[in-house]
């Protein structure tokens, strides 16, 4: 595994601080993104009531925070089959455009 660290923009667990620590991340800022929905799913796997947000391309703007990583491998495989690795731009409060990863619904 490298060191190379990687830009996730995200709008939910990856922000939690047990998965923070983890995966080795930290949060550097607010951010938004824009052409996005999100949609609620109930889990097919689990035997709760849980339901996943995934976003999905759309015409909404999505609020979140830009995150930093060295275990976007670790990452990849922790989503799982249900979401899919995509490079998008996400925007400042100032509208300074970052390039960045996201987790996309895979369908």
């Amino acid at each position: 595994m490298n060191n190379t660290k990687h830009l996730i923009f995200s709008y939910g667990s990856l922000i939690l601080p047990e998965n923070l620590e983890k995966f080795k991340s930290k949060i550097l800022k607010s951010v938004f993104i824009k052409g996005f929905d999100l949609e609620i799913t109930k889990s097919q796997t689990s035997k709760t009531n849980y339901h996943y947000i995934q976003l999905i391309e759309g015409k909404n703007i999505i609020p979140g925070f830009l995150i930093e990583t060295e275990n976007i491998e670790l990452i990849d495989k922790w989503e799982g089959n249900s979401y899919k690795r995509v490079k998008i731009k996400c925007f400042t409060r100032n509208l300074e455009k970052i390039e960045c990863f996201t987790y996309i619904k895979n369908i």
